[in-house]
């Protein structure tokens, strides 16, 4: 966030709003700074989590804006979450005994969402903001040494990932808004 010492930059808000200045956390632990203006800081911080943000700081009024994180901190961070997520999912998959997790961006919705399949049948597992989908793909294709070029064209590979503490290798499949992760041993 802009330091103290920092310039307010002389702007009126319209009737009835204020300008705050704020840094952000999404789902994958990236910082990130915005500015927006609103009747108060409680619509702040509720239309901000209604898009699936945690709010990290706020303050009233429009100021220069620096980050906090370093670009390999921020990487490092979208990594680290990533695999947690992942984590959980695949935990989840494994105990429900899933043949297979699909995991879906559906832009209309603007969301993400998990899927297992159980002996064929096709069940919603849970839900993601959509900005956990092109580094959740860009990860995986990377981790299974898939390039993805062109979008539509279906790619596949394996990635060695870690499952209630033991390493497994699950196929990966990349075909247009989905990934596919058919679990180990199914």
């Amino acid at each position: 966030m802009a330091g103290e010492g920092d310039t307010q930059l002389d702007i009126v808000p319209r009737e009835g709003m204020r300008f705050f200045t704020f840094t952000l956390s999404d789902v994958l632990g990236r910082e990130m700074p915005g500015q927006m203006e609103a009747p108060s800081e409680e619509h702040v911080r509720l239309f901000l989590a209604e898009r699936g943000y945690e709010l990290v700081e706020v303050r009233e009024g429009w100021y220069g804006m620096k980050f906090e994180q370093s670009a390999v901190a921020r990487k490092a961070a979208v990594e680290e979450r990533l695999r947690e997520w992942l984590g959980v999912v695949l935990r989840q998959a494994q105990r429900d005994e899933a043949e297979a997790v699909s995991i879906a961006l559906l832009p209309a919705e603007d969301a993400v969402r998990v899927f297992r399949v159980i002996r064929g049948d096709r069940q919603e597992m849970t839900d993601a903001p959509p900005d956990i989908w092109p580094a959740l793909r860009e990860e995986l294709a990377k981790m299974a040494g898939v390039e993805l070029r062109s979008y539509e064209a279906r790619r596949e590979g394996t990635v060695h990932l870690d499952i209630d503490g033991a390493g497994r290798d699950l196929q990966v499949t990349f075909e247009g808004n989905t990934i596919g992760l058919r679990m180990p041993g199914r």
